[in-house]
Order: C-alpha cells, then structure tokens, then sequence
C-alpha cells in the first residue's frame, strides 16, 4: 500500500469514531479527564490548556494498561511527536549500535542529549555521556508521565532543548496497607515480575518496588536481564510542610546482537544504576514550592574494556506565589554538578576524572484576564562552568474561545550543554565547544466535545543552530557547532468516549524533518480501541510508521511497517486479574533501527494481585 493512500487511511480511523460519536446515545454518569493536570510546565498543578507548553499526559491506566516494561515504549505509542528506536522484544543498551533513541519533533542527538528525562521533576543523565539511561526507565511504581513537546530549558535548564519526560513516582499509601504483584511470561523466554508493598497514614507513609525482567531476546547474542529496586516515603512535618524522600538501584546486563549485515558475538554491556531525592515541599496559603536535592550514581563496564563510574548531584529550589487579580509568579534557583572517571582496562587508555558545573535563575509570570485570556512570559539565565551564559526567554498565550474551546500560542528557546565526552574524551575532545540551541514555535486548538471527548491539534516550527558536529576523517576528527536544521509538523490527538464502556484514542504525527531523518519518521499514527465491563476488559490498537531512515539526508531506507497489538483481561474476583497479550499480532517484518530486525507475532499472558 502507498504511503498516501496509508496517511488517508489513518486519517480516516481518526473521524470514523467522530461519526460514530455523534449517533451515540448520551450518558453522562461518567465524566472522562479531557483536560488533565500537569506540573512539569509550571512546577505546580495546573489545567493542561493553561499551560504554554504543548503538553501530553499518560496516566496510571494508560500504562498499566499497555502491559509495557519500558515508560519509553508506553509514550512512543501515545504521545505525537515522539519516536523511540528499539532493537529486540526487552532491552535498549548504550553505546555502539544501542537502541532507546529518544526524539521529540525531530530533535533528540546520537547519542541522546537534546531530550531531558525527568524522575520526579529531578534531571536523570549519565554524567559523563549526558544522555538518559532508557533501560533504567520501567513502569513498576509509576503513577504518571508528562512530556513536554517542545522546549523547556526555561524550568528545566540544559539538556531540554528538544523537550521534557517526567516520570511520577506513585505516591507512598495514606490509608493503611496496600500491596500488588504481577508475573507474566511469553515469546522468546521472557519473563517479568513486579510487586510493591506500602503503609501509610494522614502524617506519613513508605512504599517498596521490585523488578525483575528477563528475556533470552529473538536473536542470537540479543539476551537482556534487569532487577531493579526502589523505596519511598513521605511524613506530613504539619499542615504546611510535607517531606518527601526516595531511593532507586537497577542493574541490567544486555547484549548487542549487531546488524544483520555485521552480526556481533558477545558483545555486552553491564550497568548499574543509582538514584536518591529529598524534598520539602511547602504549602503557605498562595505561597507553594518546594526544596530538592538529588544524587545519582553509575557503573559501566562494555566488552571492549571500556569501565567508568559518574555521578551528579544537585539542588532546586522554586516557590509559586499567586496574588489577586489572577497573576501567578514562579522564581527559582538550581545547581548542578555532573562527571566522573573513564578508563579502558583493555587498552590501558586512561580519559582521566572530569567534571562540570551549571546553575540557573530564572521566573515565569503567568497572568489571567476575564477569566478568558491567560499570559505567560519568563526569562531563564543559566551559566556553566566551561560555557559561561545562556538566556532562555519564552512566552505564550492561551485564549478561551468558549467553553469547548482553546487557543494557544508560545515560542520559547531551548539548549543543551556540551557534554563531558565532546569537552574532554573522544573522538575528538574540544573544551571550547558552545551550547546546542533551538527556537521554537507552536500554535494548539484544543476542543471538548460533550463530557467524553477531546481533540487537540498542533502546529510548530523548530529552529535548531550552534549543533556540535564530528568533522574530518579518523585520525583527524575534529568538533565544531557547525550544524543547523528547520524542523516542521503538525500533530493531533484524540479521545473519544462512545459509552461509558467503550473509547478510542487516536494519535498522528507528520514531521519534516529536513536533512535530521535519522530516527525521525514523516508519519506516526496510533489509534487503539478500549471496551470495559465488569470482570473484564480488551483493547486492541494499530500503529503505523513511514518515511523512517537509519541515517541523515534519506540515507539507508526503512520500509514502512504497521503493527496490531491485542490485550484481554479478566478478574475473576476482586483485586486478581488474569489477562493475555499481543504484540505484532500480523507478524510484519519491521524495523525501527537500520539493520536491527524486530520481533515477529509476541504472545505474553500473566496474572495481576492487588490489595487495595
């Protein structure tokens, strides 16, 4: 089938439920969240059309519902614009060849540095590459994720250039005890297991999370394993100051099996990765914010001898403060420190210890006017220790039109940082490297339809410049920020609540991405289908993906691919679920990465345990 005639046919699925929405018999017991709130645009709740930022939210049920391991693969699906590249059925890896490569809109770097991945609000990179840790990312103990479509450097600083994933840690209990497990196995030896255990009262509460995913991967050397553990805990100091703290550890052991044009033997990577956070947060009346503080750790050893242990840690400080007259202004203060120690074992190869340093100030004042217009302006300035400064402004402006209906309209500037790699190890360390930038612009329309439904769509442009590029021929590489791109889309999301038992989500993507088409396809479509009962429920989706390449300037063709994905589940009794799972359920011989293979037809089933 022809690309076009594909894009029509999604389009398509997309208004057929509109149709079908508008013969439906009306039923309004149940009151679905068409407008939810986030706090990764403002660092305090607020209504998702308020906010200046294009913004997705997956929810508690959107991921408990997808039966995914990885919080990466759940929002690839559900959140336009955003594309991840995997290689097997678990597992995504580091270095050469690693999959787990986020975009957003186009913007994302090989290796990852141009999206920032949040736990908590709290910024998760390795210290000495500054790209996320995808494998570390699971969805044991996760309430919610936000992502910001577009850039955030304003709250977030560097590395959100692209744009933001924050991963929200579900709440520690304040009812009493609650406990859950789950254990499942399938295609290809994989198995998983999750359970958590929590107590808590008004005053304060702990929880517990454990993991354990494994599988013996589709092809030869592709094996991937993980265990994985966290803590939680809160205590109410009085009715105005809440402290809140965490720890996480996860150790994973996977494989790159290589192209299928050059298969590798062997050749494993193994990483272990720590994090922790403290925060007080208070509650003054119109006074809210909070103070954080965090640490995060990590050991890699790779096959080729390479081993490095970084660390970074670092302090946030924010405070809302809302006044009459609808005007509400965010301050705040951040530091970090990130780096580490790099050596090859094998070679003798000594990269030395390095470390950087970065703080920022920055303010966001948001005004609303007759309760039908509400203005956001701030200004960040941030400075690095190598670098030296950078100011961040952005704007924005939402104006209901009616009660249905929003407009919204920003443009922000993003950057991210030179890392500790470009500056000082390889391939050609270049201390005198500037900032990565883009300028973004974007325009949304966002619609309730009755008390079911809601539809959102957006348009944008994105201007990237100052790209560190690697120049010349090995021996004589050299850096520069000699790239530029012009990245442009539009993307669209849907929900639409036929009954109280049956909805369907819809999502579409469209990218130019200019010369940048590594990993960034022109079309994205996902719709899914969800019916709910009593004892049981089923869902079922489709995904669809063209125009992918595994290089730059349309180099190294993808073909197109669609994949069908089926869950059925049934509890029996209260609090036990058993359910069934299908992934690629028409076997399409697909491929996100050039010369990676993905998995054929996948069958998992499992049981679920909840006490509430």
């Amino acid at each position: 089938m022809q690309s076009s005639a594909i894009q029509s046919l999604a389009l398509a699925l997309c208004a057929l439920p509109l149709s079908l929405f508008a013969q439906a018999e009306r039923d309004t017991a149940r009151v679905f969240v068409l407008d939810p709130v986030t706090v990764t645009g403002t660092h305090i709740e607020a209504l998702r059309s308020a906010v200046p930022n294009a913004v997705s939210v997956v929810s508690r049920d959107d991921i408990r519902r997808s039966g995914e391991t990885s919080i990466l693969a759940v929002i690839n699906r559900r959140v336009p614009g955003v594309f991840l590249t995997e290689r097997s059925v678990l597992g995504y890896g580091v270095s050469t060849g690693a999959a787990g490569g986020i975009s957003i809109r186009g913007a994302g770097g090989s290796p990852n540095t141009q999206v920032l991945v949040l736990t908590d609000g709290r910024p998760h990179l390795m210290g000495l590459m500054g790209h996320p840790l995808p494998d570390t990312y699971v969805t044991a103990g996760v309430e919610r994720v936000e992502v910001i479509r577009g850039p955030a450097s304003l709250l977030h600083g560097t590395n959100a250039m692209g744009g933001v994933i924050n991963i929200i840690s579900a709440l520690t209990p304040t009812g009493g005890f609650g406990a859950n497990a789950s254990a499942s196995m399938g295609g290809f030896g994989t198995k998983k297991i999750e359970g958590g255990a929590g107590f808590g009262t008004e005053n304060g509460g702990i929880s517990v999370h454990g993991s354990h995913y494994t599988t013996e991967g589709h092809r030869p050397y592709s094996s991937f394993r993980i265990n994985g553990g966290s803590v939680r805990g809160h205590a109410r100091l009085d009715p105005r100051f809440t402290l809140r703290g965490d720890a996480h550890l996860s150790g994973f052991r996977t494989y790159d099996p290589g192209t299928v044009y050059a298969p590798r033997i062997d050749n494993w990577v193994d990483i272990v990765r720590g994090s922790s956070g403290l925060a007080l947060e208070n509650s003054l009346g119109s006074l809210q914010g909070a103070l954080k503080a965090f640490f995060n750790f990590g050991r890699h050893d790779i096959y080729d001898g390479f081993h490095s242990k970084d660390n970074s840690v670092g302090v946030q400080l924010y405070q809302t403060l809302t006044f009459s007259g609808g005007t509400t202004v965010t301050a705040g203060v951040d530091y970090k420190r990130y780096g580490g120690e790099a050596e090859n074992r094998r070679t003798g190869l000594q990269y030395g210890t390095h470390f950087v340093s970065e703080s920022g100030a920055y303010a966001l004042v948001q005004q609303s006017l007759l309760d039908m217009i509400t203005l956001n302006g701030g200004l960040r300035l941030n400075h690095g220790s190598v670098y030296g400064n950078e100011i961040l402004p952005q704007f924005g402006v939402a104006v209901k039109a009616n009660s249905t209906t929003t407009v919204k309209a920003s443009a922000g500037r993003g950057f991210r940082s030179p890392t500790i790699r470009e500056l000082y190890l390889f391939p050609a360390p270049t201390p005198t490297l500037e900032p990565e930038r883009m300028w973004n612009y974007e325009l949304s329309v966002l619609r309730s339809i009755g008390n079911r439904s809601s539809l959102e769509l957006t348009g944008f442009v994105a201007n990237g410049s100052n790209l560190i590029r690697t120049e010349g021929r090995f021996p004589n590489l050299v850096l520069k920020n000699s790239g530029a791109f012009v990245h442009r889309g539009v993307e669209f999301s849907g929900l639409l609540g036929l009954s109280d038992q049956f909805a369907i989500e819809c999502t579409y993507g469209y990218l130019d991405p200019g010369e940048q088409t590594m990993a960034n396809p022109r079309h994205k479509f996902f719709v899914e289908g969800q019916y709910e009962r009593a004892g049981w429920s089923c869902s079922a989706g489709l995904q669809y993906v063209s125009g992918l390449y595994g290089a730059d300037r349309s180099v190294n063709a993808i073909p197109d691919y669609l994949l069908l994905q089926a869950r059925v589940t049934v509890s029996p009794v209260r609090g036990l679920s058993l359910y069934v799972a299908g992934e690629n359920l028409g076997n399409a011989s697909y491929q996100t990465m050039w010369g990676y293979p993905m998995p054929g037809r996948t069958i998992l089933s499992g049981v679920r345990w909840e006490l509430l």
